[in-house]
């Protein structure tokens, strides 16, 4: 009775391990040459790969058994060890990058100086100086840019002016990611010593539509709504509508240029407008270098000119930037 006991005593632990041992086997590892087979109808066959010949393939499959597949009937082989070993280095790609994404700054911004050719109430060269500030999202993009303006001849001051503008965008989105939609808000203030106005506000607001959006192309069509205020000793404001174009296109890593165009009628008349054209080219001086060469074009179109005014308030730019 007691040797009996003493063999029972021994053995249960010995078939204890041997039943376990299937058990934690299936949470194993595949074999290095698990791989999967992708045929040309489509189907997939995943196990063992126990012979590649040059005219077939064998694969030990626990679906399917011993399955031999012709050369002509495979798209192609991935061994599963690879596969796993390319998803998880995409896996810590893309959470880097989303690491990175999330760290960096959404600001950016640069200031100018340059010389300036001003086609105003004369022609004469002037001192420019300016900056911009830029906060860019997926949700959303607010750009703000301040820009002076001073000319003097041989006998007189004959342009110092401030413009400062405004742009908010909120871009539309789903599950999927951002739509081509928007609506947005912007806004012009100009101080000019040498205008009948002498100050002059004009805020609008309305849709965006993209009609492209890419990495390095953007296209985007506004209609809005809004008005122009100016300061003539009483208050003046003029209801408007907004119809714009802008665009931006990063041409190289060093290159960028900027354009718009926006037509703002008088609802009343149609014939009363403003019309603005700008556009800026930067190029860094250098690949890496904070330091751009910029040439600016700006040109406000006033259909309804004061007295003895030019219509055309044109700025032209060549200067140096600097970006940070």
């Amino acid at each position: 009775m007691i040797d009996t006991l003493r063999s029972f005593c021994i053995t249960l632990p010995a078939l204890f391990v041997i039943a376990c041992v299937p058990a934690f086997s299936q949470d194993e590892a595949p074999a290095s040459n698990e791989a999967i087979v992708a045929l040309k109808n489509g189907d997939r066959v995943q196990g063992e790969l126990t012979d590649e010949g040059k005219d077939e393939v064998v694969v030990d499959s626990p679906v399917f058994g011993t399955v031999t597949l012709e050369r002509d009937q495979i798209e192609g082989i991935t061994m599963v060890a690879d596969a796993e070993a390319k998803a998880e280095a995409e896996k810590k790609a893309a959470a880097a990058a989303a690491a990175a994404e999330k760290a960096k700054s959404p600001w950016s911004g640069s200031a100018n100086l340059g010389l300036t050719y001003s086609d105003n109430s004369s022609t004469n060269l002037t001192l420019n100086l300016g900056a911009s500030a830029k906060r860019e999202t997926k949700e959303s993009v607010l750009n703000m840019n301040v820009q002076y303006f001073y000319s003097q001849d041989e006998r007189s001051t004959t342009d110092n002016d401030v413009i400062a503008t405004f742009d908010q965008t909120w871009i539309t989105s789903d599950a999927n990611g951002q739509l081509p939609w928007s609506y947005f808000a912007q806004g012009t203030y100009q101080w000019d010593e040498f205008e009948t106005w002498e100050q002059r506000l004009s805020p609008y607001a309305g849709i965006g539509y993209a009609l492209e959006r890419t990495d390095d192309l953007t296209v985007d069509l506004r209609l809005g709504g809004g008005g122009t205020w100016q300061y003539e000793g009483d208050q003046n404001f003029i209801t408007q509508f907004l119809f714009e174009v802008n665009s931006t296109w990063k041409i190289d890593d060093r290159s960028l240029l900027t354009g718009a165009v926006k037509f703002a009628p008088n609802v009343n008349a149609f014939d009363d407008y403003f019309l603005t054209l700008s556009a800026v080219y930067k190029t860094k001086l250098m690949k890496d270098s904070p330091l751009t060469f910029n040439i600016s074009f700006l040109n406000i179109y006033d259909s309804e000119p004061g007295i003895g005014e030019n219509g055309n308030d044109l700025k032209l730019v060549m200067g140096l930037g600097y970006t940070f």
